[in-house]
């Protein structure tokens, strides 16, 4: 089994949720689905930086196409009704 470098230190969870920019929900949900690699410490859960890396490079996205959105066009105003003008009762 490789050792594990000293520059790669285990990081807490509330730093990993930190680390990640994401919520301690969406991290514990990961943990509970197995789909991002951890340690257990009693029942401290730890983190190491690389395997944070390794999920986000594994989860990268890139598009597929360029989509470009249309500008709107400007609404075309609707034509007035014409009105009849009342004419008066000739007396």
């Amino acid at each position: 089994m490789p050792a594990i470098e000293q520059t790669d230190p285990l990081l807490t969870f509330e730093e990993s949720v930190d680390y990640l920019s994401s919520t301690d929900r969406w991290l514990c949900r990961a943990v509970a689905e197995r789909r991002i690699r951890h340690t257990k410490l009693g029942k401290l859960l730890r983190f190491r930086k690389s395997w944070l890396d390794d999920y986000l490079r594994e989860n990268e996205r890139t598009p597929v196409r360029v989509v470009r959105v249309k500008a709107k066009p400007e609404p075309v105003p609707m034509p007035q009704p014409h009105r009849r003008r009342r004419t008066e009762a000739v007396v």
